[in-house]
């Protein structure tokens, strides 16, 4: 793809982002007639195309990369206030994008990644915990979009063991990727899921985990513990990682039918 393709592409993913968000803000302005905090939710100008004066100047004024482009700073469920990072079409949160998103779940915020206005809405409405359709599209009644669990309800959380599941197993060493492992990973959590790097490493070895992980293009909501939100529900950090799957090279599943 040659640099006009590109430049070509990214302004259109840049309009549509636009249009998706107008028509977020288009829907919270007639929402909040029947719930007021709706008329919180705003934008952080954090994108667009600037020159590289005005882009220092924004810098010097705090403005950072990677901050979700929407927050509703309306206390729910034991979070502080929701953050959104709106996508449209195929476009995925990058790695630093996805580094906010997890500060802000440990600092007690909730965050999602949505695609479209519609995910984004029925974000909004399990998150205010808003009762009823009247505030819902037909496609946000049937569920089109995966957004942010109710309050009190949890996200899908994998663990994921490094050596001889994301790589072969060269402990101490770091050995070859397994593409279809991190491929799934990035999709799973494309999809909503939160990722757990869940290893015996620590120290070095971990930091060099971590490092060759983002190298790989893939990014951890956790490492070596619970998902923020998990330690929320359960009022706990347990010694062992709470999740929905455990992803290792070396697991055996046991139930009572095979366990003789």
């Amino acid at each position: 793809i040659d640099e006009a393709q590109l430049k070509q592409e990214c302004q259109e993913i840049g309009l549509e982002i636009s249009q998706e968000q107008q028509a977020l803000f288009s829907w919270a302005e007639y929402a909040k007639g029947l719930h007021p905090e709706l008329g919180l939710l705003y934008h952080i100008p954090n994108g667009g195309k600037r020159d590289k004066l005005e882009a220092a100047r924004l810098k010097l004024e705090g403005v950072k990369a990677g901050v979700p482009d929407l927050c509703l700073p309306v206390a729910r469920g034991g979070y502080h206030g929701l953050y959104i990072e709106l996508k449209a079409g195929k476009n995925k949160a990058t790695p630093l994008q996805r580094r906010w998103i997890t500060a802000l779940e440990q600092e007690g915020y909730a965050a999602a990644v949505c695609t479209g206005w519609e995910q984004a809405a029925a974000t909004l409405i399990d998150y205010l915990g808003i009762r009823g359709e009247e505030l819902c599209s037909p496609s946000i009644r049937k569920g089109t979009g995966k957004s942010l669990p109710p309050s009190g309800m949890r996200r899908k959380a994998i663990a994921i063991d490094f050596d001889g599941c994301l790589c072969e197993n060269q402990y101490p060493k770091i050995g070859a990727p397994n593409w279809p492992v991190i491929q799934r990973a990035k999709r799973e959590q494309g999809e909503g899921a939160g990722l757990i790097l869940w290893t015996c490493r620590e120290g070095k070895l971990l930091e060099e985990a971590v490092k060759v992980c983002e190298e790989w293009g893939l990014t951890f909501d956790a490492v070596n513990e619970s998902l923020p939100e998990w330690q929320r529900a359960f009022k706990n950090n347990p010694r062992k990682v709470g999740a929905t799957e455990y992803w290792d090279d070396r697991a055996v599943r046991v139930s009572a039918s095979n366990a003789i």
